[in-house]
């Protein structure tokens, strides 16, 4: 008889909105497989450390949120591109661990636990299973689909016995929805009216069936616009035939109609604020919040989150060598509608034409004619709530403590001449030396930034391009220290599957009041002018509804990939403004005697941190499967355009 290793410490990933302490498994021995699943205890147990392996292309990883034109880390970027392995993702040791769980539930429980806890049990297996696959699938295409474990005196010592094709990415797509589609109902069984928010669920199933099947059905459709690319292998391996596009919307619009009609999950609306509201959504973990679906859990002691401490303002920061590591871009922020839905850019000047972008660390003078502004926040005024929800900006407070965030001093000689003064290096706000941060008396740059280092490539821990991260950072003061922040990353949320029914809707040619009725309800939530009939022309409206809703959660990069526009937003180009990273520059006007003076103009920047344009290769749509493991098994197939 087989022995299994169980060592969970003390692992507290405890059920948000709940009190299912279902993960507080203390056990440090081998035991034996029978033992181990004769009881609930023993289940959970496994069942914790493979929860704990689970992938998560972005979860807290601030590296992988700087990957796009969403944000620049505060250190100085060189990367030209991205490399054919960027998020490849194979992992059957994991695919292994959970086949083995399966298969010992069917040996060793059947009569030592509750048949609706063993019947949980599998089909809790089954999700973790299709979840790895759809990360597989999302970055890799189509893979071996394996549901059963192997051992090597079964194979006779014959490697050619454990080698198995790529199934296509339809089958691979498919396995994953019939999979959840299967399960979703023993997933109800076991939670006692209670919303398990970092198991498996009824919900999260249904979630991850919608995603999935949207996934593959904009893949189908949207793949033969580009005639120009070959996205698909010989035998279908990569890529999904375009007749294929309507069957996988269809379930994704039932899948997530039916989750929505169960009136299990709602979106969150409990403060009237609606940036606060915003923000809470993302961060509350209790019984008032019914938005979330699926989390990646952390209780901040015995399971630390250290994304505050990277992330949090210089200013705030216990430790100036560690803040401010994810810097949101100018372009994200300007994909904020205005309250009244319109597009239109942040007025820096007088006059219609807003400037072009320029290094601020070069040009120190300037003879446009800015916009000035009373307040910081001024030019932010009529923007999506969402925005300030998910960015902090000029003028922004958190912890009840209004930021710093100025690059410098406008010296206004006249309306159309300026002269930009910033300080040296950040540590000279600590100087002794008043000239080094103060001119006039007046404190050239805020504690915040944005700066760039004159001296080095010196990140200095502030942020490039002018804005900070909001959403995710724990507000809760003593969360940047220690990895104290009890945050979770939300998985799934009720929002996306508003608007997955709402876009596999309108590619489904259902009825625009239907279409309307998901995609206005996150609109009216958000703050923003619902939708009316006769606006929605093509993807591009879902597309921009789902980067202001789900900045920073790690849609955008698949939202780009599943329409088939990534590499021509990011070509790698200079003069290509989608593949630029901009920012945007906050200064305080000196002008002593003038009404403008104390007031704030503000610059459209290059991010001097990011040194080359984004570059999206055409081998970045799926992911390059390791030469090692193709030499292993010979019966693999490359993917479009890997090396």
């Amino acid at each position: 008889m087989k022995r299994i290793a169980l060592l969970v410490a003390a692992i507290s990933l405890m059920a948000v909105m709940s009190c299912d302490k279902w993960f507080d498994v203390e056990t440090r021995s081998i035991e034996q497989e029978s033992d181990v699943f004769s009881n609930n205890d023993g289940i959970l147990s496994v069942l914790a450390n493979i929860y704990g392996r689970l992938p998560d292309d972005q979860g807290f990883n601030a590296d992988v949120m700087n990957d796009w034109d969403e944000s620049v880390t505060d250190a100085w970027e060189q990367r030209t591109q991205l490399g054919g392995s960027h998020r490849a993702y194979w992992d059957y040791d994991l695919v292994r661990e959970i086949n083995l769980f399966l298969e010992n539930l069917d040996k060793y429980s059947a009569g030592q636990i509750l048949p609706d806890d063993l019947a949980f049990f599998k089909a809790e297996g089954r999700f973790l299973r299709a979840y790895v696959y759809f990360q597989m699938a999302k970055n890799m295409g189509g893979v071996p689909l394996i549901t059963r474990s192997f051992t090597f005196e079964e194979g006779g010592g014959n490697a050619a016995y454990y080698q198995f094709p790529r199934n296509t990415e339809d089958e691979t797509y498919s396995f994953i929805i019939s999979e959840c589609d299967a399960i979703k109902e023993d997933l109800k069984a076991a939670t006692g009216g209670v919303m398990s928010k970092n198991r498996a669920s009824y919900g999260a199933a249904l979630a991850l069936e919608s995603r999935a099947a949207l996934y593959a059905a904009s893949i189908a459709r949207y793949t033969p616009d580009r005639t120009d690319l070959v996205l698909h292998t010989d035998n279908w391996e990569a890529g999904i035939p375009e007749e294929r596009a309507e069957h996988f919307y269809e379930i994704a619009f039932n899948a997530a109609e039916e989750l929505i009609k169960s009136n299990l999950y709602s979106l969150y609306k409990l403060n009237s604020d609606k940036v606060e509201n915003f923000y809470e959504a993302l961060t509350k973990k209790n019984d008032s919040n019914p938005e979330v679906i699926f989390v990646k859990d952390y209780d901040g002691t015995n399971v630390t989150n250290n994304f505050t401490e990277i992330t949090i303002p210089r200013s705030m920061c216990v430790n100036t060598n560690s803040s401010s590591h994810v810097n949101p871009t100018l372009n994200l922020v300007e994909q904020f509608e205005t309250i009244e839905g319109e597009v239109v850019p942040l007025k820096t000047v007088e006059g219609d034409a807003e400037p072009e972008p320029t290094d601020p660390t070069n040009v120190l003078t300037s003879t446009d004619n800015y916009k000035v502004y009373d307040n910081a926040g001024d030019i932010f005024a009529d923007r999506d709530p969402r925005m300030e929800g998910t960015v902090l900006v000029p003028g922004s407070s958190f912890r009840q403590q209004e930021l710093q965030l100025w690059a410098g001093l406008a010296i206004k000689h006249s309306e159309t001449s300026w002269e930009f003064k910033h300080i040296t290096e950040m540590e000279n706000l600590l100087s002794s030396v008043e000239s080094d941060y103060m001119y006039d008396g007046r404190q050239i740059t805020g504690a915040d930034g944005p700066h760039i280092s004159f001296r080095s490539q010196n990140p200095e821990h502030v942020t490039g391009s002018g804005f900070l991260l909001r959403k995710y950072v724990d507000s809760t003061p003593g969360s940047e220290m220690l990895g104290q922040s009890n945050l979770a990353f939300c998985r799934f949320r009720y929002a996306e599957v508003l608007l997955n029914a709402a876009e596999a809707a309108w590619e489904l040619g259902k009825e625009e009041d239907v279409v309307l009725g998901y995609i206005n309800q996150v609109r009216e939530r958000a703050g923003i002018r619902p939708l009316e009939a006769g606006e929605i022309n093509d993807y591009t409206t879902f597309l921009r509804e789902r980067t202001a809703e789900f900045a920073f959660e790690g849609l955008r990069f698949y939202d780009l990939k599943r329409f088939r526009i990534a590499d021509r937003m990011f070509d790698g180009r200079s003069d290509t403004k989608t593949a630029v990273v901009y920012g945007l520059w906050a200064y305080k006007v000196y002008a002593p005697g003038d009404e403008d003076d104390g007031k704030w103009i503000f610059r459209r920047i290059i991010d001097t941190k990011r040194r080359y344009p984004l570059f999206f290769e055409t081998k970045n749509y799926y992911a390059a499967i390791d030469q090692e493991i193709l030499n292993d098994n010979p019966l693999l197939v490359k993917n479009p355009y890997q090396d």
